[in-house]
């Protein structure tokens, strides 16, 4: 079986059942260590997160660290399970309380899967890492709130060791500005335990009773100013200073978050990653050029896009995307007050050209361009691509197991309507989907795809040709009508 793993011909990626056995594994009380190792040493456990075998063998050059990226994770989780196991009146006492109080352990344990993982990756690894892992708990169908808290561990891990450190949280404010920074008991308990195995999993003698103590005074003033009932709604300024941005940096990042106006921006977006953003507008008003930029994950690759806003304009670019050969596993459309849009999308080739992903962003560049000026047409540009790829064993095909539905929804924004759209993924679906949307007129000020599995969800933030939302029940059947058609005809990538 080890063999047969090995050599690919056990595909564990994309499995639901597989995703839900690994889940339940994560939620047993104890021994769960013990069976991720023996699905690492089996290559299992890289089959099921790909991400996972890039930091398989990976030497850990930062601090004290005694042994390779994935042996440290693995043994982060073992420390985690022993804790179950641990005397009353030792040290560890406390976390095995506070471990036992946990209403679920799967964010806990998946994050700790997951915390270092950007470390396979550019950059700096909490940034990378949260984004990877975002991905991941996409694929494996866990809910947005469950999500929210994974990305916030891998991407706080280090915080509560640094305040403890460095931080005379002592001083009026202190505390309470890390309280707002978590936002949670549950999570804060979860941030405790994960610093805790974290660095005591890093090497002999790493972990100290000093550190234990400080650690242990912050994680208790933070508790009893949370039972206390202080408040908890999180101040941005106090996520700017923790992603240590200078005072020069956190301005420009405020600026940029008031001209686009949507909360879910400053929720799924870190600030490091603003700050590329901003440094992508202001070189599309210097030069008048789109700008595109890419970043590669193993076997999926993230391109952000920033382009004069208009309407139309998502379903241009996610035509362009298609025209391109990449398939959108997941997507984010924003829009800024001065009429520039910064859309996000995370995408995988679809086709076996071999054109490298550099290549590739600078050819959507040129064809957003030629589209917008009029020299080129997006359908044309699809059609050109599946002249020589329509049967490329790398697209994804219409499965009608999962038949389409179309929701609306006027009380979640002020502003827009909401319609989410469900549907069995395939290739080029977004596409056909945002084409429909402003065939109707209807402008997409934001938007969120995800998918998992077979299955594809995409929440568009609208708005209709009068520049209000759609409120008209006749409006709202014939673009449910138009939405479902298109869903259900076959794609052109079906050979039909």
């Amino acid at each position: 079986m080890r063999g047969r793993i090995r050599e690919g011909r056990v595909d564990f990626t994309g499995s639901m059942i597989i995703y839900r056995v690994l889940l339940s594994i994560l939620r047993e009380e104890s021994g769960v260590a013990k069976i991720l190792r023996g699905m690492r040493r089996t290559d299992v456990l890289g089959r099921i997160i790909p991400e996972f075998s890039r930091i398989e063998g990976l030497v850990n050059f930062g601090g004290h660290h005694h042994y390779t990226v994935d042996e440290h994770t693995l043994r982060t989780l073992e420390k985690l399970d022993s804790l179950r196991d641990v005397d009353t009146g030792t040290e560890e006492q406390e976390f095995r309380e506070i471990l036992e109080s946990l209403r679920d352990l799967v964010p806990l344990r998946m994050a700790l899967l997951l915390h270092d993982i950007g470390k396979a990756f550019e950059g700096d690894h909490e940034v990378s890492g949260s984004e990877a892992a975002g991905l991941i708990c996409e694929r494996f169908g866990l809910n947005e709130e469950t999500i929210d808290t994974i990305e916030f561990l891998v991407y706080r891990h280090l915080r509560m060791f640094k305040v403890s450190e460095r931080q005379d949280y002592s001083e009026e404010g202190g505390v309470e500005s890390f309280a707002r920074l978590v936002g949670s008991q549950e999570r804060l308990k979860m941030l405790y335990l994960m610093t805790y195995v974290d660095i005591s999993s890093v090497g002999p003698g790493v972990w100290t009773g000093w550190k234990g103590a400080q650690l242990s005074d912050l994680y208790r003033r933070t508790l009893d100013y949370m039972q206390r009932g202080g408040v908890l709604e999180q101040n941005f300024d106090e996520v700017l200073v923790a992603s240590g941005l200078d005072p020069e940096a956190r301005e420009r990042v405020k600026s940029h978050c008031e001209s686009i106006g949507t909360p879910s921006y400053l929720r799924e977006v870190v600030p490091e990653k603003m700050l590329v953003h901003i440094d992508m507008v202001a070189g599309l008003r210097e030069t008048g050029s789109a700008q595109v930029r890419q970043g590669s994950f193993l076997d999926f690759h993230e391109i952000t896009i920033c382009w004069w806003d208009r309407p139309g304009l998502f379903s241009d670019i996610t035509g362009v995307l298609y025209s391109e050969g990449l398939n959108v596993l997941g997507a984010r459309a924003f829009s800024r007050s001065d009429a520039v849009a910064v859309d996000l999308f995370h995408v995988e080739v679809a086709d076996q050209t071999g054109v490298p992903m550099e290549s590739r962003a600078e050819n959507i560049r040129a064809k957003l361009e030629a589209v917008a000026s009029g020299e080129e047409d997006v359908e044309v540009l699809i059609g050109r691509w599946l002249k020589t790829n329509r049967y490329s064993p790398l697209l994804k095909r219409s499965r009608p197991l999962y038949g389409p539905s179309v929701k609306y929804d006027n009380t979640i924004s002020d502003v827009c309507t909401v319609i989410e759209v469900n549907a069995g993924d395939r290739t080029g679906l977004l596409h056909d989907e945002a084409s429909v949307l402003s065939q109707l007129g209807l402008d997409v000020r934001a938007a969120k795809i995800s998918t998992i599995a077979s299955r594809a969800r995409g929440v568009f933030y609208v708005l209709d040709v009068d520049g209000k939302k759609v409120e008209d029940k006749e409006r709202m059947a014939r673009i449910e009508k138009e939405l479902i058609a298109r869903v259900k005809k076959p794609s052109l990538t079906d050979g039909k």
